[in-house]
């Protein structure tokens, strides 16, 4: 996480998280909302949960004692709020055995790791979920302290399975071990680079990830990973859909039957201040905050995951960043706070539905800088049978469709995004193939709304605000 020193967190809401059970290995059951740097006051952690906030990483309190206290905290929040759903996923950073992020030989450490997770020790009691076990891999502690890529991805596969297994009488196989990876425009940092384009080198980066597991009962729990193509002048858009595409690819890759591999994608909604002294920049607004979320579904994201939850400050010489839902005293950060909850509301109305889909393409309006290169798939398979997408037409051409096939064999959906941060505009979309009947699903209740029968080809999608987006089900004739 590009960032405040040693403030490496995740935060996750999750609309169903599987009960909590014995010998059995996390798998996510609904779409996850979610931040980083959540404090740990209760008024705190109140405000985000009624935000849509459900599960929190402890980051700026990464010793045991505040790990177990803020853990506490949430124990008591749920027995006395009925509407407190908040759950944590633990940050342990120290220097012994036990550690649970970054632990540099978990095999070895094996014996450390459980006792520290051990009933007595706060750590795995009902309010913990799982646990932040590695950010940004293979970056560990430099300068002084490098292992070799393959030495950092050895780690991480051992305390995922450390983690899940179910004979090791911690009762940690239904929890998570969340590993966050670099961000593709950070080539530099994936070594051994295999190859000196961009795009084959972060596949294969993803590759030195997913392929430890290849040999194991389960494939890797889920990819989570950050990009945020507002926090600087001048962003090459193009990045952030070519590494989209790639994890979409990726995750179907490694995936297996029984078990389809989730991608989360975690974006920026608080400004960047260089260092101390430095003025906050003016991005992201609320609107391109949006535009990362739908921008992400559109490819297929099963979570989202926001940088960060209130402002975050390190040495002065050190990035920080603003206020997204909190300022840092804790309060409201008013009209933002309430525009990220009602944001998360409509994401909490599609979770089930986007639950059920997989992705099979994209297709993109392209203009000025979100002009695509040649090679993006998005626009070399717009005829494939996988693209159900053959046209989209706006006002000002900056709108993208992903496609989807739903639980039927027949059955598609189409996510429609306006990539246009300031005006909202509809867009007409053009199908490959004529549907029997195409339904708007309402972010508000989730109800299916017919916009379109009688064998339609094309429809139109109404308003969409700007960087929003509107989920549609393509019904066979």
């Amino acid at each position: 996480m590009r960032s405040v020193s040693r403030v490496l967190a995740v935060v996750l809401v999750v609309s169903g998280f599987p009960a909590r059970a014995e010998g059995a290995a996390w798998r996510q059951s609904g779409f996850v909302v979610g931040g980083y740097l959540p404090g740990g006051d209760p008024i705190s952690l109140i405000r985000l949960n009624d935000a849509g906030v459900g599960f929190v990483v402890t980051s700026d309190s990464p010793s045991p004692a505040k790990a177990r206290e803020i853990a506490a905290r949430l124990d008591s929040l749920r027995l006395n709020r009925p509407s407190f759903r908040m759950r944590a996923f633990i940050y342990v950073e120290t220097d012994r055995a036990s550690t649970l992020f970054k632990n540099p030989d978990p095999v070895a450490n094996r014996t450390a790791i459980l006792d520290g997770l051990a009933a007595p020790n706060g750590l795995n009691n009902p309010a913990v979920a799982g646990w932040y076990i590695w950010d940004e891999p293979p970056i560990y502690y430099p300068p002084g302290r490098k292992p070799s890529s393959d030495r950092v991805f050895a780690s991480i596969h051992d305390m995922t399975n450390l983690l899940r297994d179910s004979t090791n009488g911690a009762g940690t196989s239904g929890q998570l071990a969340l590993t966050n990876l670099l961000s593709i425009q950070n080539v530099d940092w994936f070594l051994p680079l295999c190859s000196p384009d961009t795009s084959t080198a972060y596949g294969c980066y993803l590759d030195q990830y997913l392929s430890r597991f290849d040999a194991d009962a389960l494939p890797a729990p889920v990819i989570c990973f950050d990009k945020y193509p507002f926090e600087w002048p001048g962003a090459d858009f193009r990045l952030s859909f070519a590494q989209l595409a790639l994890i979409r690819d990726k995750a179907g890759q490694y995936s297996r039957p029984g078990y389809r591999i989730p991608f989360w994608s975690v974006i920026q909604a608080s400004p960047r201040q260089d260092n101390a002294r430095a003025p906050y920049r003016p991005t992201p607004t609320f609107n391109q905050i949006r535009w990362q979320v739908y921008v992400s579904i559109a490819y297929g994201a099963k979570g989202i995951m926001y940088w960060t939850l209130r402002p975050a400050h390190g040495p002065p010489a050190v990035p920080g960043y603003g206020a997204s839902f909190l300022r840092r005293d804790g309060s409201t950060n008013g009209a933002l706070y309430d525009s990220l909850a009602a944001l998360n509301a409509e994401l909490k109305v599609l979770g089930p539905t986007l639950m059920t889909l997989d992705p099979t393409g994209v297709f993109h309006a392209a203009a000025n800088r979100f002009v695509l290169p040649a090679r993006d798939d998005s626009l070399a398979r717009a005829g494939s049978p996988s693209q159900l997408v053959a046209r989209l037409e706006g006002r000002t051409s900056q709108g993208m469709a992903g496609s989807f096939r739903g639980s039927a064999p027949t059955e598609g959906y189409v996510m429609v995004a306006n990539k246009d941060t300031v005006i909202a505009q509809s867009f007409r979309v053009t199908l490959r193939q004529p549907a029997a009947t195409v339904e708007h699903i309402s972010k508000r209740d989730g109800r299916r709304i017919a916009v379109a029968t009688a064998s339609p080809t094309a429809f139109d999608t109404g308003i969409i605000a700007p960087g929003g987006g509107e989920l549609f089900r393509i019904v066979p004739r």
